[in-house]
């Protein structure tokens, strides 16, 4: 009896072991078969999301997610126990750029480009793209020429546009924000935007995010952010 008692517990402890890795495989900014997700504990950014306007209520704001494309909306109510912003990438367009009325919408886990690897890293940008898939839709309202994530992650690995770990291809490599500001297509000659200046809020101890910041900088355009998914 007591030998069964213990395979049983052994058997549910790898089940609830299981559960608990699948958990976190899809718990950041992409999640696939391939490999995991940049994990986020700790209180650093895990998905990183286009804002395209604000609602009515003041702290509910559309956005284009990488994962789902646009429709979505997201409420920044600091204290919310499921999501949060912690950091917040601004963008600009040059003078004469041709911008659209809309963020067209760009998807990180969609072909051709969801198996591409991220700079030198072994993750894809299926499982970890979403930061330079939210950029790729910036540059495409700016009218930036043949960019989708693909061609932006190209255009960055070969430009120094990651952070990279030459001795080990399991780090991932993070986006140089600023960098990506000045993609040019194949057929472009300027780029079309600029970068401001990364803002971050603190997680310890927790601080909210600036809403009323958030909302100056959204008046002007579109505006990436870092969210804290649980």
């Amino acid at each position: 009896m007591t030998n069964h008692m213990t395979q049983r517990g052994l058997i549910r402890g790898v089940v609830v072991g299981m559960a608990i890795i699948m958990l976190v495989v899809l718990a950041g900014c992409g999640g696939g078969e391939d490999k995991p997700p940049m994990p986020s504990f700790g209180g650093y950014p895990n998905h990183w999301v286009v804002l395209t306007s604000l609602q009515s209520d003041g702290v509910t704001y559309n956005m284009n997610d990488p994962l789902t494309g646009n429709g979505d909306t997201f409420n920044a109510k600091y204290g919310d126990p499921a999501t949060r912003i912690l950091a917040m990438q601004t963008y600009y367009p040059v003078e004469g750029a041709s911008i659209a009325s809309d963020v067209p919408v760009f998807r990180q886990n969609v072909d051709p480009w969801q198996s591409d690897l991220l700079g030198t890293s072994a993750w894809t940008i299926k499982n970890s793209g979403c930061a330079v898939t939210s950029v790729a839709m910036l540059l495409a309202k700016y009218g930036a020429l043949d960019v989708n994530p693909g061609t932006l992650n190209k255009w960055l690995t070969d430009n120094g546009g990651y952070t990279e770990d030459p001795n080990d291809s399991s780090v991932l490599d993070q986006i140089d924000w600023k960098v990506a500001a000045g993609y040019l297509g194949p057929n472009q000659t300027v780029s079309v935007m600029t970068s401001g200046d990364r803002v971050d809020w603190p997680d310890d101890p927790p601080t909210p995010a600036d809403l009323p910041m958030i909302n100056t900088e959204l008046a002007k355009g579109p505006v990436v952010v870092g969210l804290e998914l649980k």
